[in-house]
């Protein structure tokens, strides 16, 4: 109900605020404040999507590689897929890229 939309509207606020800001570690912090306030069913179901959403990272490495083999590239992902151990960043780094974020 009503409790459920004004969470996921605070929790889309606070995403665009900390997107914009180009802030991971921000981003990190409100999933793990909000995977908190979630049932057991609702983790369990935030944490195979974020499982999913990191083995596609795996997926689209040797994609995203071969296009940033010869040219300079915008990649867009959602930001997901940006943070964590197995994520695209840290993925990037891991094979020696350099990144920078778009201000």
């Amino acid at each position: 109900g009503s409790v459920l939309k004004a969470t996921t509207k605070q929790y889309r606020d606070s995403t665009a605020y900390h997107y914009n800001r180009n802030s991971i570690e921000g981003m990190m912090r409100q999933d793990s404040a909000y995977s908190a306030k979630m049932t057991p069913a609702e983790r369990y179901m935030f944490e195979k999507m974020a499982e999913s959403g990191m083995e596609r990272n795996k997926n689209w490495m040797p994609r995203i590689k071969e296009y940033i083999s010869d040219r300079r590239c915008l990649i867009a992902v959602g930001y997901k897929h940006l943070y964590g151990d197995e994520g695209l960043i840290s993925l990037l780094k891991a094979e020696g890229y350099k990144l920078t974020p778009i201000q």
